[in-house]
C-alpha cells in the first residue's frame, strides 16, 4: 500500500489521467482507506474545477514578440492567425 506522502506527490498525475492503471488502482485503494488524502484529493479537484472557470489571460505583448522572434530565428513557420 502507498504512503500518504507518495499519494500526494502523485495527485497531479492521478487527477490528470497521467498514470498507468496499476498506479491509479493503488492510489484509489489508498484513498478508500485514508480520509486525509481523500480530503486533499477533493481539494485538488476543486482547485482544478475553479481554475478552469477563469477567463484566459492575455499573453503579454513582449512575451508574444519574443516567441515570434524565436520561431523566426529557428526557421519555424508562423500561423496565419496572428501569432
Amino acid at each position: 500500500m502507498l504512503t500518504c506522502r507518495t499519494v500526494t506527490q502523485l495527485f497531479v498525475d492521478f487527477l490528470g489521467e497521467g498514470l498507468p492503471t496499476e498506479y491509479r488502482e493503488l492510489i484509489e485503494e489508498h484513498l478508500s482507506a485514508c480520509p486525509l488524502c481523500t480530503a486533499s484529493a477533493d481539494s485538488y479537484r476543486a482547485i482544478i474545477r475553479l481554475a478552469r472557470q477563469l477567463p484566459p489571460a492575455p499573453v503579454p505583448a513582449d512575451l508574444l514578440n519574443n516567441l515570434r522572434a524565436a520561431a523566426r530565428s529557428a526557421g519555424l513557420p508562423l500561423p496565419d492567425n496572428g501569432f
